[in-house]
């Protein structure tokens, strides 16, 4: 997996970040992020919100900037789906919003292969057996992808001659 500093896409924003690191809070360069996409042409930007009333906040810039996107209400503000539970989905296709998906209630009791601890070395394991094929990719994971390669073939398939 490859990683780009922010400071490489926009040292301005990159500086704005850091200032959590010194007040302890996150500041609208925390949402600017969610809301980017580091590469040209057409993409599905995968968002997600922790508190609610960020909803509409997003849910209003993705309409207005008539933006495609995938927005779900986050782990931690995490874009991964937790594999325990399946959140709400909302799409966005340039601007026009669609409600993918009902958040499920309740969380599930067990994942098979899933594992109880939470540490790094334990998560990067266990992520490397789903990816090799040893493990089941969690539903409600595998979800979130289907949400997501639906939205990238509604984009792809207007754009293509």
């Amino acid at each position: 997996m490859r990683h780009i500093h922010t400071q490489h896409l926009h040292a301005g924003l990159a500086r704005l970040l850091a200032v959590r690191e010194v007040v302890g809070l996150r500041n609208p360069g925390h949402s600017v992020v969610k809301l980017m996409s580091p590469c040209a042409g057409p993409s599905v930007v995968v968002t997600a919100y922790t508190h609610p009333e960020y909803f509409e906040m997003l849910q209003s810039t993705l309409r207005t900037l008539g933006m495609s996107a995938l927005l779900s209400r986050g782990l931690e503000g995490e874009v991964a789906t937790d594999p325990r539970r399946t959140p709400r989905y909302d799409g966005f296709v340039h601007g026009v919003h669609e409600v993918l998906e009902a958040q499920q209630p309740g969380t599930a009791s067990e994942v098979p292969g899933l594992p109880t601890e939470i540490d790094v070395a334990t998560t990067a394991a266990y992520t490397r057996r789903v990816l090799a094929g040893e493990l089941p990719v969690p539903p409600a994971i595998a979800r979130q992808v289907e949400h997501i390669l639906r939205l990238a073939d509604q984009i792809f398939l207007e754009t293509s001659p």
